[in-house]
């Protein structure tokens, strides 16, 4: 009962992430709770209650620590304690059972599907939002202040992280082997890319880039969607061309960076004066306007996921933290030679490069620090974990996970 009750969990994340917030708490709360049964089962049967490698259980606990002990000499311990209760062990907790799940392939495999479903959704109502002006499943009015595709997220870059990872998934899916359904899959796979190029997030692009070329390097056939997205976006380019002139287009998108030096500049004012302890978890914009040097003068996050680590529990827990994505990625590699049949190869590679991307994305953006994109990532590692497991573990003992 409680391996329904996680697999159903997943299913609906999988499906309602990119539109209810309140349906992704509820997701985790049913998933912890039927975890927790699971771990109840295991050990009233004397098998192994935690499942995650060793390789990553580790700086799993020195991150954790490293959270707690910034409690301590936080500048304002409410709110850390509120930040790491509330939202550290959640997002955290969703990699743990996730992974666990996940060693059973076939969940993995519908699990991505969804989103897939999910991503072409959003997609249609992104679209809907602009003819419109405001999208069909939560009413969001279209930013005219932007001036770019934002669906149902409050940014066109958190639409964009959303569908940069959906795009790389969607990606690995249309270079595995067989014919069946891969027109549907083309067709969905430019929906996306069409869909993403309209959010115009320089970021987003550079973390498409790189998940980019690891399925090109990877994955034999993931070099034909590159060329027809770039002959897509060729075409796009002519089109803003002539109609508003590149110069005035870049013009328009460039005022990021200017303000995004001035963010970081903060946060560096902040490891400067508590390099070894941080300001606190969870206190980067409670302490933003006492580092203020430019920009809106209002609270506000860095725009390096990175750089807000180490501002919020010092250079050791950003250290801990980079440890912790460096032994996922490094798990996933390794056991991608032990995956047969290539479809499930394929599947890892595909979540890797998604991950991938938002790991580089998150350098100039605040994807690990709103509820849904970071809900996203640690899902999608935990997917990618089990899957690796699933390599090295027997068929009787997945079909009994």
């Amino acid at each position: 009962m409680s391996s329904r009750f996680l697999r159903g969990g997943l299913y609906v994340l999988a499906v309602c992430l990119p539109f209810s917030i309140a349906l992704v708490e509820v997701s985790f709360g049913v998933m912890l709770f039927a975890w927790a049964g699971r771990l109840w089962e295991r050990r009233r049967s004397r098998a192994a209650c935690w499942t995650l490698p060793a390789q990553l259980t580790w700086p799993l606990a020195a991150y954790v620590v490293a959270c707690l002990l910034s409690v301590a000499w936080s500048t304002d311990w409410r709110l850390s304690l509120t930040g790491l209760i509330g939202k550290t062990l959640e997002y955290l907790g969703f990699l743990v059972i996730v992974a666990d799940v996940a060693r059973d392939r076939a969940v993995v495999r519908r699990a991505v599907m969804l989103f897939g479903i999910s991503a072409v959704l959003v997609c249609l109502d992104g679209w809907l939002q602009e003819w419109t002006g405001s999208d069909l499943l939560r009413h969001t009015m279209a930013r005219t202040g932007y001036g770019r595709m934002t669906g149902p997220y409050r940014s066109p870059n958190d639409l964009a992280t959303y569908l940069m990872v959906t795009l790389l998934l969607a990606w690995a899916a249309w270079s595995q082997p067989g014919r069946a359904g891969r027109w549907w899959r083309l067709g969905g796979l430019l929906l996306l890319f069409i869909t993403f190029v309209r959010t115009d997030s320089q970021g987003a692009w550079l973390g498409v880039g790189a998940g980019g070329l690891l399925l090109v390097r990877r994955l034999k056939r993931a070099w034909q969607p590159l060329v027809v997205g770039l002959l897509l976006l060729l075409a796009g380019a002519v089109v803003v061309w002539r109609h508003h002139g590149l110069p005035s287009y870049a013009q328009a998108i460039g005022h990021g960076p200017e303000d995004r030096w001035f963010m970081w500049q903060a946060g560096l004012g902040m490891v400067r004066d508590h390099p070894w302890t941080g300001v606190g978890l969870n206190t980067f914009m409670a302490n933003y306007l006492q580092y203020w040097v430019g920009g809106e003068q209002m609270p506000r996050y860095a725009h390096n996921c990175y750089l807000q680590t180490a501002a919020e529990v010092g250079i050791p827990g950003l250290l801990a933290f980079l440890w912790l994505l460096a032994a996922l990625l490094v798990t996933w590699w390794r056991r991608l030679g032990d995956l047969a049949p290539e479809a499930d190869r394929a599947l890892l590679v595909g979540l890797s490069a998604a991950a991938l991307a938002f790991l580089v994305q998150s350098a100039v953006d605040t994807n690990f620090y709103a509820l849904r994109q970071v809900v996203l990532f640690w899902v999608v590692a935990g997917l990618a974990t089990g899957l690796a497991q699933s390599a090295a573990a027997r068929p009787a003992a997945i079909g009994s996970s």
